[in-house]
Parts: structure tokens; sequence; C-alpha cells
């Protein structure tokens, strides 16, 4: 049978160590995945090494037992932990030792279908198989460092004369009059605002467009004289004298017709008819 000397068998070894450095602070981490397990069928040995370990006991206040753990597995390949000391009681070998125990593959084989031991500071399991299920459910927890004590400060700290570096480069940060200048490396986008694709889309838009016939210097110039032309014409009534004007026409019932002055600018009127009376008055051709 397994004896006292069993380092599993020491309290020592199962309590945590009291400490007085929090950089040394240890967290409880409950753990769940699901485990692939190595093909094989019912009466077929297997083992099986937990990501995680040392394996706490239940409260995860220290390392497991098979009386006290956390350990849990949920599937039909395997479910009844039984103890070394217990497997080792069904052995016609006597191991004096844990670590003897833990290569004997002859003691493993004294399994029985659906049984498993566990190696609670490794986290390795060696199991009997029940079925030939490919996965089986894990549940238990562990314990991991803390990367960082948390401290929560009120109001305004100062510590001396800190000094802020590029990591790669060593190069010091630049501390102006109103505070740190600081080169963004990377900034997350609004949502909906451009980027490099959309900007690049755009682009090819731009150069596919037809500008054979756009607006010139020189085309829109003549635009502006003919503006200037009709402007020259434009007078308010009474004032100014016009150097320019618009040819008014009429139109003689089929095609228009300008209208005729004489040299004093005078509207020269034809009449048609040969005599014309206004009251007493009576106009002849003559």
């Amino acid at each position: 049978m397994v004896t006292g000397n069993s380092r599993f068998e020491k309290l020592s070894t199962r309590l945590p160590l009291p400490i007085s450095d929090i950089s040394q602070a240890t967290e409880i981490v409950n753990h769940s995945y699901t485990a692939t397990l190595t093909a094989g069928s019912a009466g077929e040995l297997g083992y099986l090494q937990l990501p995680f370990g040392p394996v706490a006991a239940a409260l995860g206040d220290r390392i497991g037992t098979s009386y006290d753990t956390s350990l849990v597995f949920t599937g039909t390949a395997f479910g009844t932990e039984v103890s070394f000391t217990e497997l080792n009681n069904r052995s016609a070998v006597t191991y004096v030792d844990q670590d003897a125990a833990e290569t004997s593959v002859s003691l493993y084989n004294e399994l029985d279908d659906g049984e498993y031991v566990v190696i609670y500071e490794t986290g390795k399991v060696i199991y009997m198989r029940d079925s030939n299920a490919g996965t089986i459910a894990v549940t238990y927890k562990y314990r991991r460092s803390v990367s960082g004590v948390g401290v929560t400060f009120e109001g305004d700290i100062e510590v001396g004369a800190v000094e802020i570096k590029d990591g790669v480069t060593d190069t010091r940060a630049v501390v102006g009059a109103n505070g740190l200048y600081v080169d963004v490396q990377a900034s997350a986008l609004p949502a909906g605002a451009a980027t490099e694709a959309t900007l690049s889309s755009i682009d090819g838009k731009i150069v596919a467009c037809d500008t054979t016939n756009l607006a010139t210097e020189a085309t829109v110039g003549d635009v502006k004289t003919a503006v200037e032309l009709i402007d020259d014409a434009i007078y308010t009534n009474s004032t100014g004298t016009p150097s320019k004007g618009l040819l008014i026409m009429g139109s003689d019932g089929t095609n228009p017709q300008a209208l005729k002055v004489n040299s004093d600018g005078e509207l020269a009127v034809n009449l048609e008819t040969a005599d014309i009376e206004i009251g007493a008055v009576e106009i002849k051709n003559s």
C-alpha cells in the first residue's frame, strides 16, 4: 500500500503557504471546458492532462484530494474517482512511495470500467473507459497568480519626478507648458467614418469622370463678355446716355422685321391706306 512518506499524504503540500508579499497573491479560477479523449472502447486505459494545475479542493483553498475536490466530470466515458490508497489495496504489488505508484501501468489496470484516479498536483487523470465516447465535460478550480494588485487613490497623486519613455527606442516623452505631447499611433474611427478603402473607391470614380467638355477660363470668358455687352444696353429711365442698345423688331406676319428710324432716331411710319381722316383733319397720300 502507499505509505505515509508519500508527498500527497503530507499536510504541508496540501495547505497554501502564508505570504506577506502582495505581489505573490493568487486568485481562485473556475475553469470549464470539453476535453477530447483518445480513441478507445470500454475497458481500455486512457490518460487526460488538464490544462491548468494543481487541481484545487472544493473551496479552492488548497490542493484537492479524492475526498475533497472541485473536479467534476460529466459524460459516459468515466465518472467514479478512486484514491491511490484504494487502488493500491487492490494490487498485489506494494508501493512504498507515490512517485512509483504514479508510473505503474499495472496499478492503473486495477481500475474498473468507468473509474479514474487523479494526480492533483499536476492535473493528470488516468481512467478506464466505460464507453467509446470521444469527449467529456470538465469543471474544476485552480489558483493562479494575480498579475496586478488593484489600488484606488482619491485626489491628486504626486510621485516625485516621473520619467516616461518609449518602450522600444527609449525616447523620452515631450512635456510642454500645457501638458504631455502624445503621438497617436492608432485611434478608433466613429461609425460611418471614411476609411482608406472608401476614399480610394471615390478616387476611382473621380478619375472616371468625363472632363473633355468642362468649362474652361476661355469659354467662361466669352460668356462674361456677352453679359457685359448686355449690361451696357441697360439704363435707368431719364439717366445717362446709351452707348449700346438692343435691336427692336416687329413681325410682318411671316418674318421678323427691324423697326426703321430716320437720321435723328425718330421712328419712321409708313401709312398703308391712301387717305386717313381724324375728325376734321384729313391726311392724304401725296
